[in-house]
């Protein structure tokens, strides 16, 4: 179990990505995660930061099978 209100209280941006190693084969976590937030600040959807990073893992060679999965994480008052 984890308390995401109180981890993520004083944070925006915030989304979790689950993947499979078709992308973290050709991308670190912190390559990812950089991605993501500079994407969903750009307001890119969810569906689309996923297929985004799908594309960038094709274009730095991954041969593997590639699934990605972004949710995010609002914290809502």
């Amino acid at each position: 179990t984890l308390d995401l209100a109180s981890s993520l209280a004083d944070r925006c941006h915030c989304a979790v990505v689950l993947a499979c190693d078709g992308l973290f084969e050709v991308m670190s976590n912190e390559e990812v995660g950089r991605e993501v937030v500079r994407m969903r600040k750009e307001g890119y959807k969810a569906g689309d930061i996923a297929k985004n990073l799908c594309g960038q893992a094709l274009k730095k060679g991954s041969y593997d099978n590639l699934s990605v999965v972004v949710v995010y994480l609002d914290h809502v008052q």
